[in-house]
């Protein structure tokens, strides 16, 4: 019977969409780079990311009422409501007058005598945490919360009451009503979820008309009106064991084209096996490994050794993987052929494809990780190293050992290979679903922000991106990180998590996930990591800084609401985007494709040889150096060796932050550069110590670089060596005893530089610059006051981007004595080649010369 039903949904879904022309979303290359072209016509890549939830309400002092209104898309067995309160601040907030009604009737009617004592209470509500660091008691109908402190420092307790489970009927329409207040100004989140047989809490969609809004559908409408479409969202669970279940998707797909019918949707689709399938099949659950078995602690999912995650080499769980995913896709292609914009393939940790809690673990001891390794090395005796032999490491801990720790090099490379042959195998079925005709969208390769992985790099499985570009063979249109986690805050710099260069230069758009916590989040003062913006203008700062530099560098992004809170809920925030609008349209029509003087460069070959624990040395040398080279006073763009071996880069000032393990060939390659391609080449730590199979040579790193090296006596802060060759005029820094630090010394009409310390600083990186003719916006005393982004949008067209760190008037030295005005507000701010530019600190401002 249910296949019956089944087939005739199928008819009805084709009948439905009989006549519409699928709509082609594609990203094309053109003079400016990659561009998403929606039937034909380039299109700015700016969207919006979102999940259906409820925002956080400010309680006053005095009773506020509350209304949530909501209908469930499908009968739900087990529906409840949550009820979240403030972080850990002390403090009481009151709640009474609680009712639940169906089609305006009462419904479980517990509720409204829940707060008649702990009995009532009970009856319809349980309490998180259970072992309760607060205090709930009743007087008069009245639920009085006192919230205390947590226990443990920076853990999250998620304070909140939860109903016992409720039958919720398809298409009936609930009103759930209380009022609260609080001692203080504080804040309550209510929500309604559908648990599914898996554990997983879908929230239930809000009317976007209800007092309290769905938070997906309100700021899906504020983008519209921004004149941005693009909408990626977070969906029900889908994939279950009785088949796949449309329904709830279907019902939140639908509001979204009702709340804007010109949406191009992009659904972001968990493939990672659910419970049900793991049950199944036990033996194909990742494992880590005994020596983890005693973790625990923030930050740890808590899973064990076997968590609820299917390991990537499991044959029949990829299998699975891609027949659900081209089942997906097909569905949207039928049921939604004109707002159907791409498809979003997600898995692993936090969706991201890294290997599931990566940062905590070391995984890799199941036995299909151990067939597929030994398969793939040929050695059927071959087994996964130990935690203690993939940790450590030799010369202050930091690379793995060639001889001894042979097999984990081999098993670094060897997880690099399956994350990304499993991508590529989704990104082909995702291509051929959509038959080439919709946007096919992943996360990976995030090089600089693993760089100081405490497990090492190779740990994350992200360090494959041109086995990924190869054997996703063009089936692939986006590419995207989150901005770096690192150094985002009101004044920071927003770094890029990969090489997005690369990616832009092998015909792929490379997208950030831009999740700033705003001010619309209350509870942004703890949440440093995401950024801690308090105030409106301070978001409103920052979404434009971030915003104009991805539109300089040709990038797409969508400003992600992470929680599904109404981070984004605000018109303010949305006006932000409306007036880069104009601006984002001139780069749709660029000559050129973003093409900085600076470049940084990593191996992913030389990262996978880095044992763990390896921070000091890659922390400073790789991903700090993000920080600095964004204030050094000129722009920048970052590569993978393997993309500047084969295609020689412009940049007149390259440094190589990662290059210490290279094959013959791509010293070859670089030393022909050297000789046909003029700049200064920045060789950092080790250049070319060590062969791809972990042999350390001095005459290698001679052969690449021209400088005779030798050991340091002593080693000092990491640093490894010095030239032995170096004239005194060439000498830039020295160490304590004298050797040379940092040494530079011209060859024809290129340079080389050496720095023998793992760390890169704006003020090094600013003089260097200079000596390699790079063009800095920036004089030398004003280096580490702003951060900075430019490009030539065509002949006589330049655009820049400014934030300033600190209260400052910036003498912005210009490329020529154009005339410059605000590229938002039109207003002209005078002329090149020197513009004076005063700014406050964390002040954000788009220039454009014209």
């Amino acid at each position: 019977m249910k296949l019956f039903h089944l087939l005739i949904a199928s008819a009805l879904v084709a009948g439905a969409a009989a006549g519409e022309a699928q709509r082609e979303v594609r990203v094309r290359e053109t003079a400016g780079g990659p561009m998403i072209h929606v039937d034909g016509q380039a299109v700015p890549p700016r969207m919006f990311w979102g999940r259906s939830g409820s925002r956080r309400y400010p309680i006053g002092t005095e009773w506020t009422p509350f209304t949530l209104t909501f209908t469930p898309p499908a009968d739900t067995a087990r529906g409840t409501v949550h009820l979240r309160f403030d972080k850990p601040a002390s403090g009481r907030t009151q709640l009474r007058n609680f009712s639940l009604a169906e089609n305006g009737k009462p419904f479980a009617t517990g509720m409204e005598r829940a707060f008649d004592g702990d009995a009532a209470f009970a009856k319809t509500w349980k309490i998180w945490p259970p072992k309760n660091d607060y205090v709930h008691t009743f007087s008069n109908g009245v639920c009085s919360v006192e919230l205390h402190p947590w226990r443990l420092p920076g853990t999250d307790p998620d304070y909140h009451f939860y109903s016992h489970f409720m039958r919720f009927r398809k298409g009936a329409v609930y009103t759930l009503r209380f009022e609260a207040r609080g001692e203080t100004c504080r804040w309550i989140l209510p929500g309604v979820y559908d648990v599914g047989p898996s554990g997983v809490h879908t929230q239930l969609p809000l009317s976007a008309s209800a007092d309290m809004p769905d938070t997906l559908l309100s700021t899906a409408r504020k983008a519209a009106d921004a004149g941005v479409d693009f909408v990626s969202y977070g969906i029900p669970e889908i994939w279950k064991k009785d088949g796949d279940d449309f329904t709830a998707f279907d019902a939140l797909t639908d509001s979204l084209i009702k709340v804007n019918p010109n949406v191009l949707l992009i659904p972001r689709v968990s493939v990672n096996a659910p419970k049900w399938w793991l049950e199944q099949n036990p033996e194909h659950r990742m494992q880590y490994a005994a020596e983890h078995a005693h973790i625990t602690g923030r930050g740890v999912w808590g899973h064990g050794l076997r968590p609820d995650m299917a390991t990537v080499s499991s044959r029949p769980y990829r299998a699975a993987a891609v027949a659900y995913i081209t089942r997906f896709v097909r569905h949207m292609m039928e049921k939604y052929p004109r707002n159907f914009a791409g498809i979003h393939p997600t898995g692993q940790n936090t969706s991201e494809w890294f290997y599931f809690d990566s940062w905590n673990k070391m995984n890799g001891y199941d036995p299909q990780t151990l067939a597929a390794f030994r398969a793939w090395t040929g050695d059927p005796s071959a087994e996964v190293p130990s935690v203690s032999a993939r940790l450590a490491g030799e010369n202050e801990r930091h690379l793995l050992d060639p001889v001894t720790q042979r097999r984990c090099i081999e098993f670094n490379r060897f997880q690099q290979q399956e994350m990304t042959d499993f991508v590529a195998e989704l990104a082909r079925a995702c291509r051929a679903a959509t038959e080439g005709r919709k946007l096919v969208v992943f996360f990976y390769g995030y090089a600089w922000e693993f760089a100081a992985h405490r497990y090492g790099p190779a740990n994350s499985g992200h360090y494959g991106m041109e086995n990924l570009l190869k054997k996703a063979n063009g089936s692939i249109d986006i590419l995207c990180s989150p901005i770096s986690y690192f150094d985002r805050a009101f004044c920071g710099s927003a770094p890029n998590m990969s090489a997005g260069e690369t990616v832009m230069r092998n015909g792929v758009l490379w997208l950030n996930e831009d999740d700033t916590r705003t001010h619309l989040d209350h509870r942004s003062e703890a949440y440093v990591q995401e950024g801690t913006l308090v105030t409106l203008p301070q978001s409103r700062s920052v979404m434009l800084r971030n915003t104009a530099q991805e539109a300089i560098r040709g990038f797409g992004s969508w400003w992600m609401d992470l929680p599904g809170m109404g981070w984004y809920d605000s018109k303010e925030l949305w006006d932000v985007q409306r007036g880069l609008m104009p601006l984002e349209r001139k780069m749709l029509t660029r000559t050129a494709p973003f093409t900085p003087e600076i470049a940084l460069i990593q191996d992913e070959e030389s990262m996978i040889q880095v044992a763990g624990k390896a921070n000091p040395v890659n922390g400073g040398l790789v991903s700090r150096a993000r920080g600095a080279v964004n204030r050094c006073g000129a722009p920048h763009g970052q590569y993978l060796l393997f993309d500047v071996c084969q295609k020689p880069l412009t940049a007149k000032l390259q440094v190589f932050q990662s290059c210490w393990s290279l094959s013959d060939a791509k010293i070859d390659a670089l030393a022909r550069q050297r000789e046909t391609h003029p700049a200064m080449r920045v060789w950092c730590w080790a250049p070319g110590w060590r062969d791809n199979e972990g042999v350390p040579d001095l005459a290698r790193m001679t052969r690449l670089t021209g400088f005779r090296f030798k050991p340091l006596a002593k080693p000092v802060d990491q640093a490894l060596f010095t030239v032995a060759d170096a004239k005194p005029e060439e000498i830039l820094e020295r160490f304590p005893d004298g050797s040379p630090s940092v040494v530079v010394r011209r060859h024809g009409a290129g340079a080389d530089a050496f720095v023998s310390k793992p760390e890169l600083t704006a003020p090094l990186l600013h003089r260097l610059a200079a000596l390699a003719g790079v063009h800095l916006y920036l004089p030398e005393n004003e280096v580490g006051k702003a951060t900075l982004w430019a490009t030539r949008i065509r002949d006589g067209v330049c655009v820049l981007e400014v934030q300033a760190m600190e209260d400052a008037t910036l003498h912005l030295r210009l490329p020529s004595a154009q005339p410059i005005r605000d590229a938002i507000s039109g207003q002209p701010l005078g002329s090149g080649p020197v513009l004076p530019l005063k700014l406050a600190q964390g002040e954000t401002r788009v220039l454009l010369a014209e």
